[in-house]
Parts: structure tokens; C-alpha cells; sequence
């Protein structure tokens, strides 16, 4: 880690976290990931490194439990029961099993869609990730007028960010094809739009 990151004076590191599957497994994990950050943070505390929240959610979901924190934040009494699938999707959601079978694009106009992605969020910020790249937020949002629900969570994680991110902010980013995301005045929602640039095949050369 340290010749392939610190030595070449890398400071920002897209998808550093970028598993597209939430699942359990991956609380597991959370010591060993904030002990790694921790320790290239020692070595160049200036390096920002991001985690990724993207379009997807499964029927694993229901293994992860809601912390109360979550419940709080969005002025929910507070339950001892774990996230569902179910309430992220309805029956006539566009994108339901978009990735297959009991696999979809969760819908953010959902309460659990909106804790779910928050508490994702924090679960990041906790670890030492500054930056979060929300995926492709116009399938989520596909039914979210003027962006209203994605502005409320952004909002949620952004304050959360300023009482515990390591330097008390976080860098969010997206893909979104038109570069519009953003809120009912027109404030840009993330710092920057991630949205890819394809490489494409012309006449037997990759051009741009």
C-alpha cells in the first residue's frame, strides 16, 4: 500500500471501497478497513480516499440491522428489526429485478431506500472514507420530483459528515448522463459529476 499509494503521491483514491453488492459481510470487515486507512492516513494524512454506495440492493439486505442513530435521523421511532428489500421497491417500480430476480435499483422516493443509503454513508464516514460516490443516482431517483428525496438524504449525510468525518466534510459524487443533479433551486446536489467517459471503437481504433 504504501509504494502503490503514499510513495506515488497519490491523493485522492476513487473506489477504494467499491463493493457493488451490500451485504452483512461486510460489517465484518470494518476493523481491518479503518485500520488500513488509519495507517496510510498516518503516513500522508492529506490522502482522501472514497467509498461507493451504488444502484443496487438484494434480498442480503435483510441481514443488516438498523441502528437507532438511523431511525433518529429521519425522525422514526426506533425498532429493533433489520433493513428489507421489500420497502425499497414496489410492485410497479421501474427498475424491480433490474440485476435479476430479487436483485434491483433501490428507490430513493422509499423511507427504507433513504435510511438505508444514510446509514451506509455513516458507516463509511466512521471508517475514515472521505468521499462518496452515489452511483447512478437518476435510476434511483427516477421518480423523485425535483430531486426532493435525494436532496433530504444528501443533506442527513452532509450533516452527519460535519460532527464525524475525519476533517469534518465529505466529497460526494455521482453519474448522472445529463449533469443535472441537483436540488429544486438549482444548487448542485454533489461536488463534482462522476458520469464516465467511454471509450469507443471507431474503424478499428479506440478513440474518446
Amino acid at each position: 500500500l504504501k509504494e502503490s499509494i503514499v510513495d506515488a503521491g497519490v491523493k485522492y483514491v476513487q473506489r477504494a471501497d467499491s463493493a457493488w453488492i451490500p451485504e452483512p459481510w461486510d460489517y465484518t470487515l470494518e476493523d481491518q478497513i479503518k485500520g488500513k486507512l488509519k495507517t496510510l492516513h498516518n503516513m500522508d494524512p492529506d490522502i482522501i480516499f472514497e467509498a461507493c454506495i451504488f444502484e443496487y440492493v438484494d434480498q442480503r439486505v435483510n441481514g443488516i440491522p438498523i441502528p437507532a442513530e438511523t431511525f433518529k435521523a429521519f425522525g422514526q421511532p426506533v425498532q429493533n428489526r433489520n433493513f428489507s428489500y421489500n420497502k425499497m421497491v414496489s410492485p410497479d417500480w421501474n427498475y424491480l429485478n433490474n440485476w435479476g430476480e430479487g436483485a434491483s435499483i433501490p428507490d430513493i422516493t422509499q423511507l427504507e431506500t433513504q435510511m438505508f443509503i444514510y446509514h451506509r454513508a455513516c458507516f463509511f464516514i466512521d471508517m475514515g472514507f472521505e468521499a462518496l460516490h452515489l452511483g447512478q443516482v437518476k435510476s434511483t431517483g427516477h421518480n423523485d420530483k425535483n430531486n426532493e428525496c435525494w436532496t433530504k438524504v444528501i443533506k442527513l449525510i452532509r450533516e452527519y459528515a460535519k460532527k464525524n468525518a475525519r476533517r469534518h466534510y465529505v466529497i460526494l459524487d455521482a453519474h448522472h448522463p445529463d449533469q443535472k443533479f441537483q436540488d429544486k433551486d438549482g444548487n448542485m446536489l454533489t461536488d463534482f459529476n462522476a458520469f464516465p467517459i467511454r471509450m469507443k471503437v471507431a474503424y478499428g481504433q479506440i478513440s474518446h
